[in-house]
């Protein structure tokens, strides 16, 4: 059984033969076991393979039957290093430019652990996904040990969020392949960006988890935003609710209180670098009836199924955009607000209010267009739509919110030469909005952070898996360990 990270020389870098899903690979286990045997064995002497981190397993108790169900996997620094945190662990290798490399690592060792350990198939594994990885192909290293994962354990992949506004197709086609995989899909992160519960809509997670800690950090008011938003969406679709940091009584009562299905805490089991014989839980931590979220394949058939459909001169429809604009502007929640050859969103004294409303809920808003809109909305993302994609040919707007969601698709009809009217089909219905949003995320690169510039659209239809973009996650390791990148981290 392994007891720490897989180590630098163990963990490289490489986008041939493997898919550029996260988490997951497409390659066969004997492929795989022939592209293990091609590498390099990690060097004993090497500094991080004293072992200076571990991953650490905390047991996911079902509060119904009060037994364990699970393992949540996370790093921490080893004892020489004293009492590290997962996110300080992150971000130390986000700020050395390590991300992929100790994301990756720490998930080789969870599935290495939970393997060696023979888990009970009703017990999963939960593992985390962070966004600069989404883009990063599993290294061949482990290419054998995660197809064996894939086989034989029960994962969940958690992400963060914000993960979705980062790399929307990103997120969205490593969803879809942990799916295809038979894992299960977490949703992290909303007590610490209470903007995320408007993603429920689109990622539709089998759990979805929050911190109590950080929960109560919110204030009275928004935290019940944020509580009752989880709430509404898992029972709407059955997804679990898991909450974290449940170390006292008083927490168990609370969470109780809110018909939570699971939690971690000191009140359950401590953390555990090592993962020994466990009892058969009674039912293990299921997934949601409709695991798939639906994608359109074309917005305006999309929407005309289910919503109504007429025929509208430009001007007419310019006064239901400005009126759907309005009702965004309007809210006071987080709201994902796409937009396809719109050549305005938002106008005048509105576009303050946008950015204002974009800077105080982390929302998102993107424009996807042929040519560059005619005004420049602070905080949006600008995406260079090719003039031969399908929706290049219809005007569209998606809002998705917590409370509120509409998609509008126009395109031009089949009337007579001279008459300038469009076919306009409008919805409400979340489902139906949902796919359309999603249809448009899938389009959408990594966002480059504080960045200006007009992103060049993914040419697909609807998703594809999108090779590793060149350039951006250098393969080259470098050589300083953990160790001593920490201690340099504490002393700045």
């Amino acid at each position: 059984m392994s007891t720490g990270m897989h180590t630098i020389d163990d963990v490289r870098l490489h986008d041939s033969r493997m898919s550029p899903n996260v988490g997951v690979s497409t390659v066969a286990p004997d492929d795989a076991a022939t592209a293990a045997e091609d590498e390099p064995t990690a060097n004993p002497s090497d500094p991080d393979a004293s072992g200076d981190l571990v991953t650490m397993y905390e047991p996911i108790v079902s509060l119904e039957r009060r037994e364990v169900v699970g393992f949540h996997a996370f790093a921490r620094a080893a004892d020489q290093l004293g009492a590290s945190t997962n996110d300080e662990l992150r971000a130390l290798a986000h700020d050395v430019g390590r991300t992929a490399e100790w994301d990756w690592s720490y998930r080789a060792s969870a599935f290495e652990d939970a393997l060696s350990a023979d888990l009970p198939a009703a017990l999963s594994v939960f593992v985390g996904i962070e966004p600069e990885t989404l883009d990063v192909a599993c290294p061949t290293s482990i290419a054998s040990l995660v197809a064996k994962a894939e086989a034989q354990l029960r994962i969940f992949v958690e992400f963060d969020g914000p993960t979705l506004l980062a790399n929307p197709a990103g997120l969205l086609n490593t969803v879809a392949r942990a799916r295809e995989a038979g894992w299960g899909v977490v949703l992290r992160g909303i007590a610490q960006n209470p903007s995320s519960t408007a993603l429920l809509r689109l990622v539709s997670p089998d759990v979805v988890v929050f911190d109590l800690t950080r929960l109560r950090a919110l204030g009275a008011e928004q935290a019940a935003h944020v509580l009752n938003d989880c709430m509404t969406y898992c029972q709407q679709s059955s997804a679990g609710l898991l909450v974290r940091s449940v170390n006292t009584a008083a927490d168990l009562n609370q969470v109780l209180a809110w018909r939570a299905t699971f939690a971690q805490g000191d009140l359950f089991e401590p953390p555990t670098a090592m993962l020994g014989p466990t009892k058969i839980p009674r039912r293990a931590i299921p997934l949601i009836a409709s695991p798939t979220p639906g994608v359109a394949t074309d917005p305006f058939d999309a929407i005309s199924e289910i919503g109504s459909v007429w025929q509208s001169p430009p001007r007419r429809l310019a006064i239901l955009l400005r009126t759907l604009e309005q009702r965004c502007l309007s809210l006071h929640d987080s709201a994902v607000v796409l937009a396809c050859q719109y050549p305005a969103l938002f106008s005048g004294d509105r576009v303050a209010s946008a950015a204002d409303i974009v800077g105080d809920h982390t929302s998102f808003v993107a424009m996807l267009n042929t040519a560059p809109p005619t005004n420049r909305l602070p905080a949006a993302v600008r995406v260079r739509l090719p003039r031969e994609d399908p929706l290049a040919k219809q005007r569209i707007l998606t809002i998705v919110g917590d409370d509120f969601c509409a998609a509008l698709a126009a395109r031009r009809g089949n009337a007579g030469v001279d008459d300038d009217r469009l076919d306009v089909a409008l919805t409400y219905d979340p489902a139906t909005v949902a796919s359309v949003a999603r249809l448009l995320l899938a389009r959408i690169p990594a966002v480059p952070p504080d960045s200006d510039r007009v992103l060049r659209a993914i040419r697909l239809r609807p998703m594809i898996a999108q090779p590793p973009q060149p350039g951006i996650h250098d393969a080259a390791v470098q050589p300083r360990s953990w160790r001593s990148l920490l201690g340099q981290r504490r002393r700045a």
